[in-house]
Order: C-alpha cells, then sequence, then structure tokens
C-alpha cells in the first residue's frame, strides 16, 4: 500500500526549496587539459498540491464561484469525507486585479488605474452529520490606491479579474485549485 501524503501550500513550498537544495551543484573554476564530461543531474518532479482521491478522508467537491455587487469573487465550497462535528478551517487564496476610475455625482468612471494583489479569506465551519463542511467564502478586490481621485471624485471598481484561485483545509492540508480565471465588468 503506498502512503498518502497531504501537503499544505507552505509544505509544497518547503518541499521545492529542499528539493533545489537537494540538487544544488557546485563548481570550481580551474583550467583542464582535456574537454570536462557533461554533467548531469537528476531533478524530482515537485509533488502535486491537490485534494485526495481516497474517499475517506476530506477532500473538496463541488466548488462554485460567482461575483458579489462588490465584484467580490464568491466561492460555495463543500468538503467532505470529515467526521460528523469535526472542525474544519476553509481559506480562499486568489491574486486579484481590479481597474478603478474615478467617478462623481453621475458615476461614470473617469480615467483608470489597475491595483493588483494577493487576496485570501478564510472562515471556520463545522461538518454536518453526514461529515459535510459547508460555506461561503468572498475574496475581496484589492482597495483602490490611497488619493488616486481627485477631489469631488471618488474611486469606483469597473473591471475585476481573479486568477490562481484555491480553497484550503488548513486544519486537514488538503487543498484544491480552481481552474481558470474569473473576469467581471460592471455593466
Amino acid at each position: 500500500m503506498i502512503p498518502l501524503i497531504r501537503l499544505t501550500l507552505a509544505g509544497a513550498i518547503a518541499a521545492s526549496v529542499a528539493a533545489a537544495a537537494t540538487h544544488a551543484v557546485s563548481t570550481t573554476a580551474r583550467p583542464s587539459p582535456s574537454p570536462s564530461p557533461t554533467a548531469q543531474v537528476a531533478v524530482r518532479p515537485l509533488p502535486a498540491f491537490t485534494d485526495s482521491a481516497d474517499g475517506r478522508l476530506p477532500r473538496f467537491v463541488d466548488t462554485t464561484t460567482t461575483f458579489t455587487d462588490a465584484m467580490g469573487l464568491r466561492l460555495a465550497v463543500r468538503e467532505v469525507g470529515l467526521r460528523p462535528g469535526e472542525q474544519a478551517r476553509l481559506s480562499a487564496s486568489s491574486l486579484a486585479e481590479a481597474v478603478y476610475g474615478c467617478a462623481g455625482d453621475d458615476g461614470v468612471p473617469r480615467g483608470s488605474h489597475r491595483v493588483s494583489a494577493p487576496a485570501r479569506t478564510g472562515a471556520g465551519v463545522t461538518a454536518d452529520r453526514s461529515g459535510e463542511a459547508r460555506t461561503s467564502l468572498v475574496v475581496a478586490l484589492p482597495p483602490a490606491a490611497s488619493g488616486a481621485c481627485p477631489a469631488g471624485l471618488h474611486p469606483v471598481a469597473y473591471e475585476a479579474r481573479f486568477t490562481h484561485i484555491a480553497v484550503f483545509d488548513e486544519i486537514h492540508g488538503t487543498g484544491r485549485a480552481i481552474p481558470g480565471d474569473r473576469f467581471a465588468q460592471a455593466g
């Protein structure tokens, strides 16, 4: 039986750093009368960070995304495989990008500036009698740059893009990447 290894995002990063350190090659410059042989370095592939395929362990299913009125990204998250009453700490992360304009009383944006930043949110939940934990997480847009609009105008987001979207259970060390980008424009 092959043991199942669950990694947290921090664990995956630490594993890649350790793998890189293991494969470090040092060379010393010195003259050689004959051509030096070609060095071959074995490189291990990094472990994939995915949810477990074993139906008995916690894993994410049915994660859907929609936009809020404020152009934040809402993720409806469902994790199964928990024990009834078991606690889970669910979080969502993304690279969030917003395009803001400066609007007056008419609401029409003038000019634009782009803001991009990592975004993260989370919530503690308890599994129900069937071992499922459900919640809705909202990843907000980064705020407009301070002082970006002249006096009398206020920032208004009119485009939002979320990339590199993922959900995690920080207690059980399982996660799932949400494929694709999510894009919205104010209408």
